[in-house]
């Protein structure tokens, strides 16, 4: 019976495991923070990304990063994402190594 029982809570604590919400859920949304004293909110959608409003581009997930890819298609620029907390992001250029927080915007 004991063995029955440890062998059942293992099984579930597996299964909880294994569904573990990937972090990268939390992207979706608008972010705000400032670029040379100049506010610029970023508005994510499952697919693309805005700034400022302006045309969207679309962008791809791999892990923690994002690959973002011009409406031309000709330029791409890959960001590395991490969140502290559910309403603060921190974005790191992958080829310069700058990061930026952002504030989610909480209408």
């Amino acid at each position: 019976m004991r063995a029955t029982l440890v062998m059942m809570l293992v099984a579930v604590a597996a299964g909880c495991a294994s569904f573990k919400l990937d972090p990268m859920h939390r992207l979706t949304g608008h972010w705000q923070s400032e670029v040379g004293g100049y506010p610029i909110v970023l508005s994510y959608t499952e697919t693309s990304v805005q700034v400022n409003g302006e045309a969207p581009a679309d962008y791809s997930k791999d892990g923690n990063k994002i690959t973002i890819v011009s409406a031309d298609g000709e330029h791409k620029q890959t960001r590395e994402i991490r969140f502290q907390g559910k309403n603060t992001m921190v974005m790191t250029d992958s080829l310069t190594g700058t990061q930026r927080t952002y504030l989610r915007i909480i209408d």
